[in-house]
């Protein structure tokens, strides 16, 4: 999938990296309190990280492989040797700690990647999403309308008029 930078307003392409995760580390990115996600340099996700370093590009966090996501703009992309190697304020910022990164299985060359919001969420809703919100005003209208037209009969048929 394919995101226009709206950031500038360039034309500029980008190319989302996925990357699912554990729901703690979902949870705590989603928050906002963690702005490093790092990943052994062998895996996957971590060869496309380093392969869109040097520029800024999009990563999609999503619980899992079905849950929930949140999309992130990648700032900085850097190589540590180790876990051990990864500086104290970093591993702070990525709510981590190198025995950590180690039971996760990255014992060797690790990818640290900083990230930020993106900048372009004040977009408009799609076009269905404003074809359905119309709707439901509109039925809600037309509910509202039969409502007073029924409140009405019902005084008229009592006998009581309305001043």
């Amino acid at each position: 999938m394919v995101f226009g930078d709206l950031i500038m307003g360039s034309v500029k392409k980008w190319r989302r990296v996925f990357c699912p995760l554990k729901k703690k580390w979902f949870d705590l990115i989603a928050q906002g309190k963690k702005i490093w996600e790092f990943r052994s340099a062998a895996s996957p996700v971590g060869k496309q990280y380093l392969a869109r370093s040097g520029s800024k590009f999009l990563i999609e966090f999503r619980r899992g492989y079905s849950g929930p996501s949140v999309l992130k703009v990648a700032v900085e992309v850097r190589i540590f040797s180790s876990p051990e190697k990864i500086p104290e304020v970093i591993l702070r910022q990525g709510c981590v700690r190198p025995q950590e990164l180690y039971e996760l299985g990255i014992t060797r060359e690790v990818v640290g990647v900083r990230f930020k919001e993106r900048m372009d969420k004040k977009l408009r809703p799609r076009p269905k999403e404003i074809k359905r919100e119309t709707r439901t005003i509109k039925r809600l209208e037309t509910e509202e309308r039969q409502n007073d037209e029924n409140l009405s009969e019902n005084l008229r048929a009592r006998g009581v008029t309305k001043c």
